[in-house]
């Protein structure tokens, strides 16, 4: 049986009030805008209904994401819908989040990553967004 304290019982009950009524930063500095916790959790995840808008772009559906065949099908087309959804959220960069080959037996739970750039700029200065099936799908580094 595990027993909480007073001071534990006072901290989960003020973790479970922040969850029923988080306050959530805006875009821009200053603006606040206050939400549900159910309603922003998972709001920034390619999965799903979210997906879906995007992979619709792309003549898709989310079920592709459903077969792991898409990885060497359809690989071109979530890289393009990734790259819409995180130009719709500001992202200048991703992060290619991987485990060495060595570490399974060397250095297991190790992990690495390496964020990259989403964009290079042209000669008029303004970004160039890309984000293709082979940066979507790298290896090891």
């Amino acid at each position: 049986k595990a027993y909480l304290n007073g001071a534990s019982l006072k901290m989960l009950s003020s973790l479970r009030h922040a969850a029923r009524s988080a306050t959530v930063l805006a875009r821009g500095p200053g603006r606040m805008m206050t939400t549900s916790f159910d309603a922003e959790f998972g709001s920034k995840v390619f999965t799903g209904a979210v997906a879906d808008k995007y992979l619709k772009q792309q003549g898709e559906s989310a079920a592709i994401l459903e077969d792991h065949t898409w990885t060497t099908t359809k690989a071109d087309k979530v890289a393009a819908a990734i790259l819409a959804w995180g130009k719709d959220h500001n992202a200048t960069v991703y992060t290619h989040w991987f485990q060495p080959m060595g570490a399974n037996s060397v250095r297991p739970g190790m992990t690495g990553t390496v964020a990259n750039y989403a964009f290079t700029f042209g000669a008029d200065g303004k970004p160039l967004y890309k984000f293709t099936a082979d940066e979507l799908l790298k290896g090891e580094t």
